[in-house]
């Protein structure tokens, strides 16, 4: 005959075993909740710091009318400094020149990605692979990858009409 009490033995895991790998199983449950949640403050600052970066748009608006048609010295006003300090990325580019109606520019750096996130007294935003301040003119040139679109628009146009 045959021993059931050794085959009831060796069925199922032991208590030592279950705690085991329970005890890794919440442990990498746990780093990943960290990672997933460290990555979505991440992001969501960043569209904290680019909505208020898209009213200061405004609030320079509000700034030129109320100082005699002048942009001279926003970098330096509340709203300004409020962004500043909620963001260690971000910064504000002032003519400090006789310039009669003075220019802005305000660029932060994205935490979740390489990217950068500009605006500037024109009224352009938007987003840039690298740091697009231009300190000549204080305009964000965000429009590299527009223009080369349009130029391979029109390369795709010529060849074509070259074709027919």
């Amino acid at each position: 005959m045959f021993n059931c009490k050794s085959n009831l033995n060796n069925n199922g895991f032991s208590r030592t075993e279950t705690i085991l790998v329970s005890s890794l199983t919440l442990i990498i449950v746990a780093v990943l909740i960290a990672f997933v949640v460290g990555g979505l403050t991440g992001t969501s600052k960043d569209s904290n710091v680019i909505e208020s970066m898209r009213s200061l748009r405004k609030e320079s608006e509000i700034f030129y009318l109320e100082n005699s048609r002048s942009y001279k010295d926003f970098c330096l006003t509340e709203v300004v400094d409020k962004l500043n300090r909620k963001a260690d990325d971000f910064v504000c580019f002032n003519t400090t020149d006789g310039n009669s109606f003075g220019m802005w520019a305000a660029e932060y750096k994205l935490e979740t990605n390489e990217k950068y996130y500009c605006a500037d007294y024109t009224g352009k935003d938007g987003f840039a692979l690298e740091s697009s301040i231009s300190h000549e003119d204080f305009v964000c040139d965000i429009d590299i990858k527009k223009r080369k679109t349009e130029d391979d628009k029109n390369e795709e146009k010529v060849f074509s009409d070259y074709l027919k």
